[in-house]
């Protein structure tokens, strides 16, 4: 018997609801044993997707993670100009957006022209799951990458993944990424976050 079920009473529906995402999620069930509970209150979260409806939906399932020190973009370019003020700990883009799409947003922070950490962890949200996008989306910097459609779990792992697993990047004169080996007699020096 799930442990929320003798609350009820005490509970309004939306309360009672958010215990069971959070079951779902943790793993109450199981013990929490197969996913971390980290308290994520703290963490501040830019958004970056030109379509309205799905910004709503990652605020949302991020809000109901306990995570409220959300901002939101529609653009990547006015985002690049707003990430110095803002200063996100994570941000969640989509691949797909105009005039600047999620892979040059990505290129441009790992460059350091955003003016902020160039090692902060992003993850891309995109319905092109082929192979050959993944690679893309890992040789532009991407930290970790989400398939549309997306689910409160799926998103809550991918953070938990940055948390527990934050991937160390190899900055060589064509590439920022995890996993990418330099051009033929390209000096290699180690950045670490």
């Amino acid at each position: 018997m799930p442990f929320y079920d003798q609350e009820f009473k005490y509970r309004t529906r939306r309360e009672i609801m958010v215990l069971v995402l959070k079951d779902y999620i943790l793993g109450a069930r199981s013990g929490g044993r197969f996913m971390e509970n980290y308290n994520l209150e703290n963490l501040k979260i830019l958004i970056l997707d030109d379509h309205a409806p799905m910004r709503r939906i990652l605020m949302s399932l991020l809000r109901e993670l306990g995570i409220n020190r959300l901002t939101q973009s529609d653009n990547a370019v006015q985002a690049l100009r707003s990430l110095q003020d803002t200063d996100p700990d994570l941000i969640i883009t989509d691949a797909l957006m105009e005039p600047m799409d999620g892979l040059e947003f990505t290129r441009k922070i790992r460059e350091g022209e955003a003016d902020i950490d160039p090692f902060v962890p992003i993850i891309m949200v995109s319905g092109q799951t082929e192979m050959k996008y993944i690679v893309r989306a890992r040789d532009a910097g991407v930290t970790e990458f989400l398939a549309k459609p997306i689910s409160a779990r799926a998103v809550y792992m991918r953070i938990c993944n940055v948390i527990t697993s934050p991937r160390p990047f190899v900055r060589v004169a064509s590439a920022i990424c995890d996993d990418c080996l330099p051009p033929a007699g390209a000096a290699l020096r180690m950045s670490y976050p």
